[in-house]
């Protein structure tokens, strides 16, 4: 019975801390960036990733 509650705990605190994070959009918005400022228009060109 224990285990059951602190395992519920620990699920609604990660869930609430990745709805907190938001790690997806934060993730989005590197992509994003890292298309944006090495795309084809960008110095270095489209083979210039900066992974």
């Amino acid at each position: 019975m224990v285990g059951v509650v602190v395992t519920a705990a620990a699920a609604l605190a990660a869930g609430y801390l990745l709805g907190r994070l938001r790690p997806w959009q934060r993730l989005g918005d590197w992509a994003a960036d890292r298309v944006r400022f090495t795309g084809t228009g960008a110095r270095g060109g489209a083979g210039r990733q900066g992974w």
